[in-house]
């Protein structure tokens, strides 16, 4: 359900200013057998189908990128449901874990591996898990992005901001669109 990522693996991809970008993906699937698999939210179609997700962590910088770490979301149906994990050979001690958690575990490996980013990335999934972002802040010390919804609230300097209003505060001229990747886009204050 996982691997432990190892310092060897980015050595070579290593400019000193590589990051660590967590990310779901979601296999559509016809039965009810392979693990994890079940009704819940797919990415790929962007509505609720019968499907697996795995959530994956990468090591990326300006020499390349590569997949250092992986692990399977388990839904509640399946952890609850101890004969089924049985029957797919789940380990026992297997609870259930959210995104966000299996995200925290695969980076807690990378930096215990010696994988030191200058950046940790991922979406709103995990922007939506306050004790996340304080486990970034406070235990890891690790500079972070986390895509926010416009109207998800926000704590900045002991104030609930909402990145809808901040955007307005900007001048236009303040804004730049960057590429992050072939055929999407982002603006960004620099």
């Amino acid at each position: 359900m996982s691997t432990e990522p190892d310092q060897s693996q980015v050595a070579h991809l290593d400019d000193g200013a590589g990051i660590l970008a967590v990310d779901e993906t979601s296999f559509l699937k016809r039965g009810e057998e392979s693990v994890g698999v079940g009704r819940q939210y797919c990415g790929l179609t962007g509505q609720i189908e019968n499907c697996q997700v795995g959530v994956f962590l990468a090591y990326i910088s300006s020499k390349g990128q590569s997949l250092i770490d992986r692990r399977l979301y388990l839904p509640k149906s399946w952890t609850q449901d101890r004969q089924r994990c049985k029957k797919a050979h789940i380990p026992s001690k297997v609870r259930f874990a959210t995104k966000t958690r299996l995200a925290q575990g695969m980076l807690h490996s990378a930096i215990n591996a010696g994988i030191q980013p200058a950046w940790f990335v991922a979406d709103e999934v995990y922007s939506r898990d306050a004790s996340f972002w304080r486990w970034l802040e406070q235990e890891v010390k690790q500079p972070y992005v986390l895509t926010v919804n416009k109207r998800q609230p926000t704590p900045i300097n002991f104030q609930t901001c909402y990145a809808e209003d901040l955007a307005r505060t900007v001048p236009p001229e303040n804004w730049q669109r960057l590429s992050t990747g072939a055929g999407t886009f982002v603006r960004a204050v620099l």
